[in-house]
């Protein structure tokens, strides 16, 4: 089964999108009696079988791609898309002829079959313009906002709470540019008030202070969430590294962009990967005074490479080694 981030990954600058809701889809293919055996369960001591397709199984529905258009599934929505708006009505033409042929039902009201450059779908509202953005949908974004505010309001809250909020944050990423470093802190306090209470899923808990400033900041960003699908051209490659006794600093682009220097006493003893990070933000303090004309604007790119040093994911986890560490 695709997800919102295979259907992100398929859209390109100016392409035209349509998306199909199939009404009871799976309810609809019968399972034959010779086979439900495969399909069986156990609820409350009593064994049962599926008489019609269930949803998620990894044989479900899905859609032939052999005419060469492009769609992608998720359950019983689909996400339709075109080069052009003809070459995308063709698409939705044919593949509503098909399933109507095969027997299933269109549901009208959660259809989009005229082509457009921007379109919700998932939760999401996409577009494929020259701007090519992923933004949360209003309702979205109100639903986590709610929630946020409800876990800081809150003294002591249920662990099943705490991760319903750090799902619905999680499930709002993929329409938040830089939400991935704000919510580590929520899951380690979920995690650590799982291990104080053996593993006791109903107990209660408390936040820290670096979690609540993780609720803080979904609640006073998340209107103005959004996501670059494409991000600009890399301005700038760095290089970076951290040894023992110091650290020194190159950029592939400018020659004269250099610089290196001696960890003090303190900073010496530290682990490597804090090293690194030190290391990192010596480089953009660096950068920017090297460049009176460089402001943190989404319209640069930086990228920095370094030697075979991990960062740790909890505190960096979206940039991965010599990946794109963060676009400005």
């Amino acid at each position: 089964m695709d997800t919102l981030s295979t259907v992100i990954n398929l859209i390109s600058p100016g392409v035209c999108m349509a998306s199909l809701d199939l009404k009871h889809a799976y309810y609809t293919i019968p399972i034959a009696a010779e086979h439900r055996k495969y399909l069986k369960f156990v609820l409350g001591g009593q064994l049962y079988e599926f008489q019609s397709l269930p949803m998620d199984n990894e044989t479900s529905l899905s859609l032939p791609q052999t005419k060469g258009y492009t769609n992608s599934g998720y359950i019983d929505g689909f996400h339709l898309q075109g080069a052009d708006f003809v070459y995308c009505c063709n698409n939705v033409k044919k593949t509503v002829d098909l399933f109507l042929r095969l027997g299933f039902f269109i549901h009208p009201g959660k259809c989009i079959l005229t082509p457009t450059q921007e379109i919700t779908f998932l939760g999401f509202i996409l577009i494929s313009t020259t701007t090519m953005m992923v933004y949360l949908s209003d309702k979205k974004k109100e639903k986590l906002k709610f929630l946020c505010t409800q876990a800081l309001d809150g003294d002591i809250l249920s662990i099943p709470f705490v991760a319903r909020v750090t799902g619905k944050i999680v499930s709002s990423l993929p329409g938040s540019e830089f939400g991935k470093l704000h919510y580590r802190n929520l899951e380690r306090n979920k995690i650590g008030a799982l291990a104080l209470n053996r593993g006791d899923y109903d107990a209660k808990m408390q936040l820290s202070v670096l979690g609540k400033k993780d609720l803080l900041w979904w609640v006073e960003n998340v209107q103005q969430a959004y996501r670059r699908i494409i991000h600009a051209p890399i301005t700038y490659v760095f290089q970076t590294d951290a040894s023992d006794t110091g650290w020194g600093i190159s950029c592939s682009s400018h020659d004269s962009w250099k610089s290196q220097g001696l960890w003090s006493r303190e900073q010496g003893v530290l682990h490597v990967n804090v090293r690194e990070l030190y290391v990192l933000n010596i480089n953009n303090s660096y950068l920017k005074k090297s460049d009176e004309e460089f402001v943190f604007i989404l319209s640069r790119h930086v990228k920095q490479s370094r030697p075979n040093y991990s960062i740790p994911p909890v505190i960096i986890p979206r940039y991965t080694l010599d990946t794109d560490i963060c676009p400005y």
